[in-house]
């Protein structure tokens, strides 16, 4: 029924092709740990995007829910520049869910992600809704809030100097 017989001569030519091909495990195993990565990361990718998409639909759990599946696979495949985004966006799925403590957890998180990484976009954005957090909450802290958005403006201006002479 489909099955194809293949000659013990063939097939050592194969095994042999394949052989030169790949000479040894240790390029083998790197090859499969690039492809598991890759994979992975591909995947958490995919769920941060669907919790983009539904914080854009106004489904701010359902987004939570999203980005907290996307996040232990960006933190096993030590992806922190994603790491940092998604805890910036489980913090943004926490303020409109009215969570301020844990808005407040998630953004300091990014925030921390940014300075060791070096990421002056992702300080920025979190600083940003750290301040608007604090402005924002029930029992926001007003001061907070200036200091958050005084010390985002500055990374700003030093960003926009950086910028206009490259």
């Amino acid at each position: 029924m489909g099955v194809k017989r293949i000659s013990l001569g063939a097939l050592a030519i194969l095994l042999g092709t394949f052989a030169i091909a790949l000479p040894s495990a240790k390029p083998v195993s790197l090859y499969v740990t690039q492809v598991m990565h890759n994979s992975k990361k591909a995947e958490a990718d995919r769920l941060f995007k669907l919790g983009e998409e539904q914080i854009k639909s106004n489904q701010p759990k359902a987004a939570l829910e999203s980005f907290q599946k996307a996040l232990p696979i960006y933190q096993q495949i030590k992806e922190r520049l994603a790491e940092g985004h998604t805890h910036r966006s489980i913090g943004n799925a926490y303020y409109f869910l009215k969570d301020y403590p844990q808005a407040i957890a998630h953004q300091q998180q990014a925030l921390s992600i940014a300075r060791e990484i070096k990421n002056p976009d992702l300080e920025a954005r979190a600083l940003l809704n750290l301040g608007t957090i604090n402005l924002n909450a029930p029992q926001g802290n007003t001061v907070k809030a200036i200091d958050y958005s005084a010390y985002r403006l500055d990374e700003n201006t030093k960003i926009l100097a950086v910028k206009s002479f490259q």
